[in-house]
């Protein structure tokens, strides 16, 4: 209860302060010094001004005093205002800008590289990559990309342990039971290493 008592008596003050400087800043001298001579005399209205000079000249001086502080205040305030909204319109700072275009590879005979693609000069013609898969071939002088085929071999059985026992070859493996498979690829399941087109197998996986 008292904390909400003290609160309506500071929001009290401000109020009557706010009332007496705006009086202050828009009345006449003789004006503010009736009001304030009224509010001595008058029990109603003596919470009403909360200002008390001793002689109609003080009165004056302190009023000149309001009145110089609020203008050059404002007018300061609003010339910072100006002058910020002057320069974003003439000196506008950083920029974004968009643009809807079309990037073109062109082939890929430039090869890998760490270069990057330029909006402005390199919408077309461009010819480099970051990387490629080992299995991804570039043909027709760099103009198309295809997979790589391994080579085919001719296989001929001269005897049974051939198929019957491991063997392995460019590509393929038999497993002994005189089935042929061909070789996995990183990251299949595998039981040896010979199973592997890498030839490693680590942890029942291709590497």
């Amino acid at each position: 209860m008292k904390n909400e008592q003290k609160i309506i008596s500071i929001l009290q003050s401000i109020k009557i302060f706010i009332q007496d400087h705006w009086h202050l800043l828009l009345k006449s001298a003789a004006h503010n010094h009736l009001r304030i001579q009224q509010c001595k005399k008058d029990s109603e209205l003596g919470g009403s001004c909360n200002l008390s000079f001793d002689s109609y000249s003080e009165l004056k001086r302190y009023q000149k005093k309001v009145r110089l502080f609020t203008f050059s205040t404002s007018s300061t305030a609003i010339s910072v205002l100006v002058v910020l909204i002057v320069f974003q319109i003439f000196f506008p700072g950083g920029k974004s800008l968009g643009a809807t275009y079309t990037f073109v590879q062109s082939s890929w005979i430039g090869g890998a590289t760490a270069n990057s693609a330029n909006h402005v000069s390199n919408q077309t013609g461009w010819n480099q990559y970051q990387s490629k898969d080992a299995d991804v071939v570039i043909v027709n002088g760099g103009n198309d990309l295809q997979l790589a085929i391994p080579s085919v071999q001719n296989i001929q059985e001269t005897v049974d342990g051939d198929f019957t026992g491991t063997q392995t070859g460019d590509g393929f493996y038999t497993d002994g039971t005189g089935k042929l498979y061909l070789k996995k690829p990183t990251s299949a399941a595998c039981a040896a290493a010979e199973q592997c087109a890498s030839g490693v197998c680590t942890g029942s996986v291709c590497q």
